[in-house]
Formats: structure tokens, sequence, C-alpha cells
């Protein structure tokens, strides 16, 4: 694995992970929320233009398709 594809994985993570922080002590309608959930978004955004492909945290795996839903992490 080469060392940005481990810092694009582990941006991802991160943003994935303070989403799901902030939905479980703000809720999932919460400006706050909204504001973690663009972060994911941009995350996955920048490995896709720097690697062409991003790495799915729920499914732990890389996608090399331009296929995440913006709206996944809409409500869980």
């Amino acid at each position: 694995m080469r060392a940005d594809d481990d810092a694009c994985r582990n941006r991802i993570i991160r943003a994935d992970h303070r989403l799901h922080e902030t939905a479980a002590k703000r809720g999932w309608d919460n400006p706050e929320t909204a504001k973690r959930r663009q972060e994911l978004m941009l995350a996955r955004q920048y490995c896709w233009d720097h690697g062409h492909r991003w790495w799915d945290e729920d499914g732990q795996r890389w996608r090399t398709e331009h296929d995440w839903d913006e709206h996944d992490h809409d409500h869980q």
C-alpha cells in the first residue's frame, strides 16, 4: 500500500468516526452533524481526486468507482 493510500484511508476513517460521534451526541439532524457529513464527503472527494479511489469505511474496502452516496449518512 502506498503512503498516500494510507493517508487517504485515515482521512476518511477520521471523518466517518467524527460524523458518528457527533450524531450520537447531537442527533442526525443537527447543524454540527451536517458539517461532519460534509467533511466526510470532502475526504472521499480528496481521495478520489488524488488516487481515483476512496475508502469505504462501512464496507472496509477500497472502491474504484465514484459511487458514494452523499446522503448515505443522513439518517442512521
